[in-house]
């Protein structure tokens, strides 16, 4: 852990913009800096973008009762997905939902901050088919500079969708598996991106730091390597997800394989 915060010290110390491409575009402009101001990299990306008709970090659901939804109660307001229950439809259903995300919204009512009994009532007394809206609770995300320089604002944008959408298929992965969450545990939150590229195939390849609890206070991080292709819809869909223990563990645990 040590070294991953040093290494958090040194890039927030050289950054030229902490926040990564795609929080520009969905957030609008970054907070006032001369330097940001007048890079020219961040007058790219305050640009409109195509791709961007709806931000990533929410999605609406349409689901059925049961839902087969845990949910735990968030500090300050809020419930969290803490796992997706076998025989519930959120868990049939093949949408994008998994553990770990928040939930924003009950229909046309945002729940973003009420009390957990508050929310559970909304849910109890909705009709037979209602509709959720959930994030995936990550922050924005930190880049290398080098990346940040390195990569143009439309791939930006896509690696930034191909690491969260690896971040929902890790904790699905993760909460369908006994073994699995032994293993590795609760993925937390993203610590920073490594690496991004494009092939000529239209996939995104990623590498980034992750930090994982294995209960209690415990926690590692774990660089995790995921593809991701957009979809016809505009979705990611991955097709390749590894993850490997920063230090100590020797071994890289595949999720997912291409082909």
């Amino acid at each position: 852990m040590s070294n991953i915060f040093s290494m958090r010290s040194f890039l927030a110390a050289h950054l030229l913009f902490a926040e990564v491409a795609v929080a520009a575009l969905l957030s609008g402009p970054a907070p006032p800096s001369s330097l940001r101001a007048t890079h020219p990299f961040m007058k790219a990306l305050r640009a409109p973008h195509p791709f961007m008709k709806a931000s990533p970090y929410e999605r609406s659901i349409t689901l059925t009762k049961p839902l087969g939804i845990n949910l735990e109660e968030m500090e300050g307001g809020g419930v969290r997905i803490e796992a997706l229950m076998e025989g519930g439809s959120a868990a049939s259903s093949g949408l994008d939902i998994a553990p770990g995300d928040v939930l924003l919204r009950v229909g046309d009512t945002d729940v973003a901050a009420l009390e957990f009994d508050s929310i559970m009532d909304l849910l109890v007394t909705a009709p037979p088919t209602l509709s959720l809206t959930v994030g995936d609770g990550l922050d924005r995300l930190d880049i290398t500079p080098n990346l940040a320089n390195r990569l143009k604002p439309e791939d930006a944008v896509t690696a930034d969708l191909v690491v969260r959408a690896a971040v929902r298929e890790v904790r699905r992965c993760v909460g369908s598996n006994d073994e699995l969450r032994g293993t590795l545990g609760d993925l937390q939150r993203v610590e920073i991106l490594l690496g991004a590229g494009l092939r000529p195939d239209g996939a995104c390849l990623v590498r980034f730091f992750a930090i994982f609890s294995t209960g209690g206070s415990s926690t590692y991080s774990c660089n995790v390597s995921a593809t991701g292709i957009r979809d016809k819809d505009g979705s990611i869909v991955i097709s390749a997800l590894s993850c490997a223990k920063d230090e100590g563990w020797g071994r890289t645990i595949d999720l997912k394989r291409e082909g």
